[in-house]
Order: structure tokens, then sequence, then C-alpha cells
């Protein structure tokens, strides 16, 4: 039970990790895009601008937030509600935006190339949001079941003196 447990704490970390990667990379691609791109043409607004860069440092902010809680979920520190839903939030969200990006690969026959990437990423995106809630939710029950709450993580069990787990 201990390696199992173990294992989704060093799985949950991961993934926490990996998903602040993909918020950093969600930065990095809109600030690139935006300067060399000059996103501006797609609109003659400030306000469309300003309204699309508020949209990518919160979407940055609320994974750092999922990305750093899941780490410290897995590393036996805290558990948080909060980042549960957000991870829930973002999949919804990015649900239909993938439907959307096949259909744009369908419909439109510029861009392909880029659009599968994006595709791709955005894809594997929703899969480590998902493989994050299943194993923070598998890492609770296997605590509960276990009764290691209070037990630090990575730590062996020390049979007592009866040969059974503490």
């Amino acid at each position: 039970m201990n390696s199992i447990i173990r294992k989704t704490e060093i799985n949950l970390i991961t993934i926490g990790t990996g998903v602040i990667l993909f918020g950093l990379w969600t930065f990095v691609k809109f600030f690139l895009t935006s300067v060399f791109a000059d996103i501006n043409h797609l609109e003659n607004s400030d306000l469309f601008s300003i309204s699309a860069w508020i949209i990518t440092i919160i979407e940055l902010t609320i994974r750092c937030y999922i990305g750093f809680s899941a780490r410290s979920e897995g590393r036996g520190k805290r558990k948080r509600i909060l980042y549960l839903i957000l991870t829930s939030f973002i999949i919804l969200i990015y649900l239909p935006i993938i439907a959307l990006e096949v259909l744009i690969i369908f419909v439109t026959p510029g861009y392909i190339f880029n659009m599968i990437i994006t595709l791709i990423i955005d894809a594997t995106s929703v899969i480590f949001l998902l493989e994050l809630m299943i194993d923070s939710i598998r890492l609770r029950r296997l605590r509960k079941q276990s009764g290691s709450l209070s037990q630090a993580p990575g730590e062996a069990l020390v049979p007592n003196q009866n040969g059974g787990q503490p």
C-alpha cells in the first residue's frame, strides 16, 4: 500500500510541475505571438489586446496555483480543494476549445500544421489536468485507507512489536 501511495505522490508532484510548465508555455507562446505576429491586426482595438493579456496572465496564475498545490499535496504538506475546482474549470473551458480546433482543422485549409500542433498541446494539457485530478483523489483515498495522513511522505512504516503496521 505504501509503495502505491509513494508512486501516486511522485506522479502528483511530476504532473504539478507539468501543469506549471504548460502555463509558462502558454504565456511565452502568447508573448511571442503578440510581439512577432502582432495580434493587434486581429482587432484594431487596444481593448482586445489588453483583454487578451489579462486572460493570459490569469490563466498562467491559475495554472501555477494548480501546479504548486498539486506538488504541495504530493509532498504531504497541504490538501486544498480549490485547486481541484480550478482544474475542473480549466478542463471545462478547454474541451470546447479543442473541439473548435478540430473543426477549424477540417474547415480551414491554411495553417493546418500550426493548428495540429496547437491541438496536440491543448489535448496534452487537458490529459495532464485529468491525470492530476485522478491522482489527487486517489492519493487522498489511499492515505485515508492506510491511516497515513500524519505520516511524512516517503517515510517507511515501521512494524510495531506485534508485527503489524502502526
